[in-house]
């Protein structure tokens, strides 16, 4: 029962905390850099009774805010290189994150462009739980110049997520004596 509310709980914090596909399907090019504020809400799924139960007392908050500082950088050879950090609102856990980007098709004038993504997240701030996040995606995408004033970006993405958690275990009584005879100490 409790490997199962584990399960549950690594998979919505795995999602929470998984790298958005948002930018469009081109590199920002060789000399291209890129510093940005994002701000994401996410919906905390409620579709197991654990979850929606303690959605409805209140705690937590159907939507989390994460708002995140995003680094990116142009590299040759239609690579681009990024850096996440994003602070999970109303707790004390943060998120690290890195991906590499490479986009095979980019800049042809009919062929939309493609590009592909590693990105890697790991989530700092809590003991009690270690999460990472390891993630493959799919952008395609293209831009259309609107009066020679606007660039219109639509673009879609794909994306596979593994997700990697595991936790110690908490004991509410470390003097027990059954416990400090386990680890070879005394009292």
């Amino acid at each position: 029962q409790n490997d199962k509310h584990f399960n549950e709980l690594a998979e919505v914090m795995g999602h929470i905390i998984a790298p958005r596909v948002l930018a469009p399907g081109d590199t920002l090019g060789v000399w291209g850099i890129e510093v940005a504020y994002e701000q994401a809400f996410v919906h905390i799924n409620g579709s197991n009774a654990a979850m929606a139960a303690a959605v409805e007392d209140g705690s937590p908050d159907p939507f989390m805010l994460l708002p995140a500082i995003r680094f990116r950088k142009g590299l040759p050879l239609s690579l681009e290189l990024g850096a996440t950090f994003t602070a999970i609102k109303t707790s004390e856990m943060y998120t690290l994150g890195v991906d590499l980007r490479f986009a095979p098709i980019e800049g042809y004038y009919a062929a939309p462009d493609f590009a592909i993504r590693a990105a890697g997240t790991r989530r700092i701030g809590s003991r009690d739980l270690d999460l990472t996040t390891v993630s493959l995606d799919f952008t395609i995408g293209k831009r259309f110049a609107l009066g020679g004033v606007v660039t219109l970006a639509p673009y879609g993405g794909y994306q596979v997520l593994l997700i990697i958690a595991s936790s110690k275990v908490i004991d509410p009584t470390p003097t027990d004596g059954a416990l400090v005879k386990n680890i070879g100490l005394r009292p």
